[in-house]
């Protein structure tokens, strides 16, 4: 059905009912249900009668007519340049549509991988407005989990050669303290064993890793879900929640770099800040709600997470100076 937006009195088509964004303006609106009947499809489009479903005004006047669809370039509005306020205009697609890691039997496994994530990271402000919230979310969750995978695995490559520049150091302490006759012989076994050990070890975390990561995506989709209703903005249900979060995933593969010596953990860090923003961006379009909302219901899992974890340091450090005090 067609609909035109009260704001900047812009046509265009829409294939449902409710809260949704102007594609001219970017201003939020509701679109009301067609009538029941016969002739509910059928909305005059002209004369004296003429009423937009929500404001009740009449279409401009001066003859010019706001096209239908995407609006040519350079065109503006009559009433001159949309109003300023609310979440910005997507400035992308004016319809929702499959991303290309879902057309990926057409494009390729590969090219379809390496072309969302190009999209996610380059431009993400076209890519989330696009995005379909009533998507496959197997789709967005093989996604997320084939970054998560490049991820571990490239860090698990990059700390090989890190890893063997260590215990070579720790060999060499080893042996030491081994001539100076002041380690015990299982002390020193067990040093031993777990110095060639830690190649095995770091292999083994990394498949923990790989297959622990769908049931931490899940709980901390339900978790941002969580918080989604109770600021408001769950409107699209829990698996539009889930495709922004497993969307948003791109940025993460820096994780790999983290073994690097000096700049490592900044190149990481750098990677989970963007992972962030761009979750507060898909959640913000897949959502379909205000920056704010989105922000707010993004960053209250991290921050409930480090409120429970120094309440379970203090309640530690609370039990062991007991333990301390009462021994003594």
């Amino acid at each position: 059905m067609q609909f035109q937006c009260p704001h900047c009195n812009a046509q265009f088509e829409t294939q449902r009912s409710g809260r949704q964004f102007c594609p001219n303006c970017g201003q939020q609106i509701d679109v009301a249900a067609p009538p029941a009947g016969p002739a509910a499809g059928a909305a005059p489009t002209s004369g004296p009668g003429f009423r937009t479903p929500m404001s009740g005004a009449a279409p401009p006047s001066g003859g010019e007519v706001p096209p239908i669809g995407p609006p040519p370039p350079g065109w503006m509005p009559p009433g001159g340049p949309p109003p300023t306020g609310g979440p910005p205009p997507p400035r992308g697609p004016s319809f929702r549509q499959d991303t290309p890691w879902e057309r990926r039997k057409e494009l390729g496994f590969l090219p379809a991988l390496a072309e969302t994530w190009k999209q996610t990271v380059s431009s993400p402000e076209q890519f989330f407005a696009s995005v379909r919230p009533d998507g496959r979310w197997e789709d967005a969750f093989l996604y997320g989990w084939l970054l998560a995978i490049v991820g571990f695995v490239g860090g698990l490559i990059l700390r090989i050669p890190f890893q063997a520049m260590l215990a070579e150091q720790m060999r060499r302490s080893l042996d030491v303290l081994s001539s100076m006759r002041n380690l015990p012989p299982e002390a020193q076994r067990y040093l031993a064993m777990f110095i060639g050990g830690r190649p095995v070890m770091q292999v083994w975390w990394t498949v923990l890793q790989i297959i622990l990561w769908p049931i931490a995506m899940f709980i901390g989709a339900a978790l941002v879900h969580l918080f989604c209703i109770v600021f408001g903005c769950a409107g699209n249900g829990f698996w539009a929640t889930f495709r922004a979060l497993a969307y948003a995933q791109a940025p993460m593969v820096l994780a790999a770099f983290a073994p690097v010596p000096c700049v490592g953990w900044l190149i990481a860090f750098a990677g989970w800040a963007f992972t962030v923003v761009l979750q507060i961006w898909a959640v913000m379009r897949l959502q379909e709600t205000s920056a704010g909302k989105a922000a707010a219901a993004v960053l209250a899992t991290p921050v409930l997470g480090c409120c429970c974890c120094c309440g379970g340091g203090f309640l530690l450090g609370g039990a062991l100076k007991s333990m301390v005090s009462g021994g003594s």
